[in-house]
């Protein structure tokens, strides 16, 4: 995917000090280079300065300063999906994050002069009735309304039955998602550039069950039935809906994708391997 050089950046936090004064130190270069910014309307207020909705951004390319969350919250509101996103970690993990703390002006240096790459990844859509949900850039999840309460749900790859019966919830994930609660679930770390899905299994009573696999033509049905507690969908941590018994969601991949800013195509899995206690990040 052919890069520019970014003339606009929009600068995004999680709200916290060091957030912020991180966020001040990227408007101070901005300023001394010439890049134009706006800066978001929770994080402006808290900084004195004039804001926007992060919906109204016109820009080349997107800030995130935080953690994963607010990685998925940036993505899940910008007004071109396709706007291409660079992560400074302070968060715990930082999976989705394209640099640390002490890179963050070295690397707004390299996206200012259009000296860096990027990588798309796969977003996933999902329905429920005749509504879109917004779409997905780690997962969509069905799960119980009610802790320590099954739902009983049957699972669908098209017409075909791939489970039938109780569990805590069913996790349907892009590549991306794969490092997060997919991970956690039992699931296989997946490169972030492969246009697939991942379906994963909360606590199922049948624990023979193990997560799956499918290709980008999959559609993904899962319909709730009576039996079991109440169920809702979650996307992305961000978004939340009761279900109705006997109501169905469907997932798919999506026709838009998310677009990072990458210095290192390996970081994905040095994080994975510090997480599982292999390496350093």
């Amino acid at each position: 995917m052919k890069v520019k050089k970014v003339e606009k950046i929009g600068i995004v936090t999680k709200g916290s000090e060091d957030a912020l004064s991180l966020a001040k130190e990227v408007m101070e270069y901005c300023e001394k280079v010439g890049v134009k910014y706006v800066v978001d309307k929770a994080t402006a207020s808290k900084l004195g300065v004039r804001g926007i909705n992060v919906e109204d951004m016109d820009i080349d390319a997107a800030i995130a300063i935080g953690g994963d969350g607010t990685i998925l919250r940036l993505a899940q509101k910008l007004k071109n999906p396709s706007t291409p996103i660079l992560g400074i970690n302070l968060g715990a993990i930082g999976f989705l994050s394209s640099v640390e703390p002490s890179q963050a002006l070295w690397a707004i240096e390299k996206i200012v002069s259009g000296d860096y790459q990027v990588e798309e990844r796969t977003k996933v859509a999902s329905f429920y009735r005749t509504a879109r949900l917004p779409d997905a850039l780690n997962e969509v999840l069905v799960v119980t309304s009610t802790p320590a309460k099954v739902i009983n749900v049957e699972i669908l790859r098209e017409d075909y039955t791939l489970f039938r019966g109780k569990l805590d919830g069913v996790i349907v994930s892009t590549a991306t998602g794969s490092t997060a609660y997919a991970l956690s679930a039992g699931g296989a770390f997946i490169d972030p550039c492969l246009d697939v899905i991942e379906v994963a299994f909360i606590c199922p009573t049948d624990i023979g069950i193990r997560p799956v696999v499918l290709p980008r033509s999959a559609s993904i049905k899962i319909r709730v039935l009576e039996g079991g507690a109440a169920a809702q969908i979650v996307v992305d941590g961000q978004f939340y809906l009761p279900i109705d018994f006997s109501e169905t969601v469907e997932v798919r991949l999506s026709e838009h994708k998310a677009v990072f800013i990458v210095f290192d195509r390996w970081r994905a899995y040095r994080k994975y391997r510090a997480r599982t206690g292999s390496s350093d990040a």
